[in-house]
């Protein structure tokens, strides 16, 4: 994997916006690559914290329970408050308690799963959900998909990432938009592709979600960034000024539009996703 200078070097790290009181960091390619820390990360985390700046994690990622978002960064020697991790699947979660919805199918991992029962969603489906026949040890057949019994009040199917993606988990889920135009699509993210720890971009939970949206002929509403409603979130659980407050990330079109959207500072990092030479959109500061 290509190594990019220091994130921020250290002594620099609250020189650099003293007039900032708070720092939103996007995960995946910012800090970290897959088990390996982005060199100065940890550095320049705990120098802002020392000068009196609150710093948040803020990632798309729903595959895992904030909880392990906070042991990871504490094995790489950065802040480790779970309170201060934000991720999609938590977004999703909140999401959902405010509409009411009891009862989700989940297109994702257990992380997933467990934020929606924390808030109190009974999560069906999940990462072993039609991934193979019990009595064969064989992917399900079309036909036993097609054939899968539906589950009732329904009131939401939730796509993440899966690993363990299915044609029986796609059939279903769009069996339960198409029987119920109440049931609402839910998209984590939009994020077509991440980088991997070696450095290759590979799809992730927006390819997933593209192919329920075609299946099940809907249109998802997204919960995890640039959408606003994850920031104004963020914001009104931390007491923060978005005029005070920057976001730090990797992407143009999720970290750094959900900055600008919401009046944020922003400030793009070339450790992973974004390319020197890549187009900024027009308007984007």
């Amino acid at each position: 994997v290509p190594q990019s200078p220091p994130l921020v070097p250290p002594s620099d790290a609250v020189s650099c916006a003293p007039l900032q009181a708070a720092f939103l960091f996007d995960c995946d390619g910012v800090l970290y690559h897959g088990q390996r820390g982005e060199p100065g990360a940890a550095e320049a985390l705990h120098a802002l914290q020392a000068a009196g700046k609150r710093v948040l994690f803020v990632t798309n990622s729903a595959s895992r329970h904030r909880s392990v978002m906070a042991g990871k960064l504490r094995g790489l020697g950065m802040p480790d408050d779970v309170k201060s991790c934000y991720t999609s699947a938590r977004a999703a979660a909140r999401y959902l308690q405010q509409r009411g919805v009891r009862r989700a199918f989940v297109v994702g991992t257990a992380g997933l799963a467990q934020e929606l029962g924390e808030a109190g969603i009974e999560a069906l489906g999940g990462g072993d959900f039609a991934v193979l026949d019990a009595e064969t040890g064989d992917l399900p057949t079309s036909e036993q998909a097609h054939d899968s019994e539906l589950e009732e009040d329904v009131g939401a199917v939730v796509v993440g990432y899966d690993a363990r993606f299915t044609y029986g988990k796609l059939a279903h889920a769009s069996a339960l938009l198409r029987a119920d135009a109440r049931c609402a699509l839910v998209g984590t993210n939009g994020d077509a592709c991440a980088t991997a720890a070696n450095g290759r971009l590979c799809p992730a939970a927006g390819a997933i979600l593209a192919a329920v949206e075609v299946g099940s002929g809907r249109k998802a509403t997204i919960v995890g960034k640039p959408e606003q409603t994850f920031l104004r979130g963020i914001l009104e659980d931390n007491g923060l000024d978005p005029s005070t407050t920057v976001m730090v990330g990797d992407r143009l079109d999720t970290d750094m539009k959900f900055g600008n959207d919401g009046g944020l500072k922003t400030l793009l990092v070339l450790s992973g996703v974004t390319e020197e030479n890549a187009e900024v959109p027009t308007g984007m500061e």
